[in-house]
């Protein structure tokens, strides 16, 4: 099949984050299924954000890169969606002169609209998967809920990368869901059956209000008052001074280590270090960072926030209640009192098995040959 992903854009070298879930999904679609994957790569930021401008093409990792960068940021919604849908048209034109497009996929609500647009009348089917934590909420903005109204009753396959977002998504738009996971290049979290662990704890996230380092901070001050263990913290924003302030106030600023961004080599490198792994985050809709600390073997603190749900569990870590102080705290003693417990190979082996790209890769595939099939059945447009 030819299949056309539609992403908020590329991982770069200045921006290693962007479009990084839609981009490791097409590396192992093109890597593990026969499929021919073209990844539209559509980059609506703000001029700030630097890039090449204009559309762009070229091979990457066995996979068909178009690139397509526009410099709009902060623009009406209704211009916004018009230029890309726009764009949307004329890349899927440009494809489509080589050959049949099979399938598209959009990710994220926004390009699942766009996509739909674009495709409109072709008898293309359209998949959207859905990674918002925007989308998650009982009460949604007014553009978030009107976009959902456009797009998920429209799509031929609409996917969540959580059940309790895709629960969410049920209960706001009476539409059926299917979970699949984000797919986890675990090559740089390979598991190390010799690596020299502390008693550090650590902790990977951006420093932003959601992340809720605050919460982790008072924790682990209420939990190890006075032991010479460190709580690790990677990752930058603009939390970062008010967690210091905290760390001071709270009397534990010479053990909490603000290691700021790091790459995801030095990530792994500073888990193998750890003894266990904990993020006290407000609201997720998967939770990346938490399968690739169980690929090192590192047992778990997790909220029960949306995504940990479906893969935290009493053989790799612990669940807690989250914005509840007494419960992380509990959290926090249990997993250092009963460390010897878990079996650290058992846990990346589960990993390997629920998380890696061919696992993944394999189950979109068969949706995808399913969702052509039913379309061809019922002549559906979009």
């Amino acid at each position: 099949m030819r299949v056309v992903i539609v992403s908020r854009g590329i991982p770069s070298d200045r921006y290693k984050l962007q479009g990084i879930f839609e981009y490791d999904q097409a590396k192992a679609l093109a890597k593990y299924t026969d499929n021919e994957i073209f990844f539209v790569a559509l980059d609506l930021r703000s001029v700030r954000r630097w890039r090449k401008w204009g559309t762009h093409e070229y091979y990457k990792d066995g996979v068909h890169v178009i690139s397509v960068n526009v410099p709009l940021g902060r623009v009406p919604d209704r211009l916004l969606d018009r230029i890309a849908i726009r764009k949307l048209k004329r890349v899927f034109s440009r494809i489509s002169r080589s050959g049949k497009i099979d399938i598209i996929h959009g990710h994220f609500i926004e390009n699942g609209y766009y996509s739909l647009e674009a495709a409109k009348f072709s008898k293309i089917p359209v998949v959207v998967t859905e990674h918002r934590s925007d989308m998650n909420k009982k009460d949604l903005s007014q553009r978030f809920f009107d976009l959902g109204e456009r797009t998920y009753h429209r799509a031929d396959q609409v996917i969540a990368v959580s059940s309790a977002l895709g629960k969410m998504i049920k209960k706001n738009f009476d539409v059926d869901v299917e979970t699949i996971p984000n797919i986890v290049d675990l090559n740089d979290f390979e598991y190390n059956e010799n690596a020299m662990r502390s008693r550090d704890i650590i902790s990977v996230g951006s420093l932003s209000e959601n992340k809720n380092f605050a919460d982790l901070i008072r924790a682990f001050a209420i939990a190890f008052p006075s032991e010479q263990r460190k709580l690790i913290i990677v990752g930058s924003g603009e939390q970062k001074h008010n967690l210091e302030e905290l760390a001071e106030k709270t009397g534990i600023r010479d053990r909490v280590k603000f290691m700021g961004t790091l790459s995801r080599c030095e990530i792994s490198e500073e888990m193998d270090k750890a003894q266990f792994f904990a993020l006290t985050t407000k609201s997720e809709t998967f939770g990346v960072v938490f399968i690739e600390a169980l690929a090192k073997g590192l047992p778990v603190l997790a909220t029960r926030c949306g995504g940990p749900e479906d893969f935290v569990n009493s053989r790799n870590g612990v669940l807690v209640g989250k914005g509840s102080l007494e419960e992380i705290v509990r959290g926090l003693k249990y997993l250092d009192e009963n460390i010897e417990e878990f079996d650290r190979r058992e846990i990346a082996d589960d990993v390997e098995k629920s998380f890696a790209g061919e696992v993944v890769a394999k189950q979109i595939n068969q949706l995808y040959l399913t969702t052509v099939k039913k379309r061809s059945g019922n002549g559906k447009n979009n």
